[in-house]
């Protein structure tokens, strides 16, 4: 765990991010927008996906389009995105790692289905490819008897039986639970909009029914701008019954984007960012924890566990 230098202080209110903190779902949207860039020879870095990340669909668009430099629409480009990252979140999860469950998926077909064991340094030839391609260069590099209608069906199937075993990611359910019990106020302040929000969570009602509201930021009439304006936060406070004042809420965030709008509504802030960010992008936030499982309710104020 890393802490900054700003003193803590006791706060009475929690509020959640909900991609990439609570559920993995960033994953679709990278791949999203690298298949976007690849497919007109452009690079999605990580300098453009830090600016990306936690911000509204539209601004999204716009930003992913200037930056590369996208010969596409908003419209244009919102589509192609839509299509791409839904047509992925049909087994959406609390995951620690979403790789390592593709990994485990295909080693598991191949050694089950086709008598084969995959290569340790097979993963890095299939690394940024889209799904067909990957699904091609199974068929081909293994000489499999399937096509790759077949193949992606086998995947799918195996994908769904791992996911069943590896529900939480680590830290969120224990720590959303523990709050819930112990009657502290706690809400989702996401960027998503409605639809895209229901088929994210449409798995998981249960755990969502745990906190007290949940603000959409790209379908909430309240919310004038996107991240990393404050806006979706000052709102999201708002509607707790205790009307509690900015600096006596927490946020717990994973982009920088996030971190910075949190910051702005004069709240403190708990970053859980991606291993790949670079470090001088979390330095705004109040600690920096690797993964939810490390966070200490009491220096907040809150009750232990």
């Amino acid at each position: 765990m890393s802490m900054r230098s700003k003193p803590l202080k006791c706060i009475t209110n929690v509020i959640f991010d909900m991609d990439g903190l609570l559920l993995d779902t960033e994953i679709f949207y990278k791949r999203a927008i690298n298949e976007i860039a690849m497919s007109f020879g452009k690079v999605y870095t990580p300098k453009v996906m830090n600016k990306v990340i936690g911000t509204p669909q539209t601004e999204t668009c716009k930003i992913a389009i200037k930056e590369m430099n996208l010969p596409l629409g908003v419209e244009q480009f919102r589509s192609l995105f839509v299509k791409l990252s839904y047509s992925r979140m049909h087994n959406v999860d609390f995951l620690p790692d979403t790789e390592i469950l593709y990994t485990k998926a295909y080693e598991n077909i191949l050694q089950r289905d086709f008598n084969v064991k995959m290569p340790t340094d097979f993963k890095s030839e299939i690394m940024g490819l889209n799904t067909d391609q990957v699904n091609e260069k199974f068929i081909t590099t293994f000489k499999l008897p399937v096509n790759a209608v077949k193949f992606q069906e086998i995947k799918d199937k195996e994908l769904n039986v791992l996911l069943s075993k590896n529900q939480k990611m680590p830290g969120a359910q224990k720590l959303v639970e523990h709050l819930h019990k112990q009657k502290i106020p706690i809400a989702v302040a996401t960027s998503s909009g409605q639809q895209s929000f229901d088929l994210k969570t449409k798995d998981h009602k249960e755990f969502f029914k745990l906190f007290d509201h949940i603000v959409l930021g790209s379908s909430d009439p309240e919310v004038k701008k996107g991240k990393p304006a404050p806006d979706i936060f000052l709102v999201c406070a708002s509607r707790f019954p205790n009307k509690p004042k900015p600096e006596d809420c927490l946020v717990f965030e994973d982009s920088p984007n996030g971190i910075q709008g949190a910051n702005a509504a004069g709240m403190q802030t708990v970053m859980v960012p991606d291993p790949n960010l670079d470090k001088e992008m979390t330095k705004e936030a109040t600690m920096v924890l690797k993964s939810l499982e490390e966070f200490k309710p009491e220096l907040f104020g809150l009750p232990a566990f």
